[in-house]
């Protein structure tokens, strides 16, 4: 499970988060329970892997690309389908 540094509604450190269980947190700071999960996301053409590229679009916008087949995704169609 990767770590997690802050509450997503309060905005509290790390150490007022206390794990609950698997993906379950609750945050000493505001009172609240919350889901924390890992996604995975693959190329849709041969299911790679895909990682952030080091160059941005033109416009600013990130590209994100396969590992396996190096095709070229931008942000807002990946975070569309999730």
């Amino acid at each position: 499970m990767p770590e997690i540094n802050f509450c997503p509604y309060c905005e509290a450190a790390q150490h007022k988060l206390l794990h609950c269980k698997e993906d379950i947190f609750f945050c000493k700071a505001c009172s609240r329970f919350f889901r924390f999960s890992d996604i995975s996301i693959t190329c849709e053409r041969c299911k790679g892997n895909l990682v952030k590229s080091d160059f941005d679009m033109p416009s600013g916008g990130t590209v994100f690309f396969c590992q396996k087949c190096k095709k070229t995704f931008p942000a807002k169609e990946i975070m569309g389908s999730v």
